[in-house]
């Protein structure tokens, strides 16, 4: 499996193939996603109903890698999923 770091229209693309976060959005979402960028780990993106701006979810992707190491500064695939875990 290749590893690919999101951006915003790749999550955008992501919310719109996932049938439970479809649903959590209204009928006719209009959808903004907004990067945030203060994390060392992990990419962590807002997405916002324009149209009903009280449905917002926050999407957050562990990187096998460092962010502010950048790539070759890889990370243990048990890092990645202990990352992943919601608590």
């Amino acid at each position: 499996m290749t590893f690919k770091a999101l951006d915003e229209q790749g999550v955008f693309n992501y919310v719109l193939q996932r049938t439970a976060m479809q649903s959590f959005f209204s009928d006719k979402p209009e959808l903004q996603v907004e990067e945030v960028r203060d994390g060392n780990l992990n990419m962590v993106f807002i997405v916002t109903n324009s149209a009903a701006p009280a449905d917002k979810v926050i999407l957050k992707q562990a990187l096998n890698y460092l962010r502010v190491a950048g790539e070759s500064w890889s990370l243990h695939a048990i890092a990645c999923a202990l990352r992943f875990k919601p608590y």
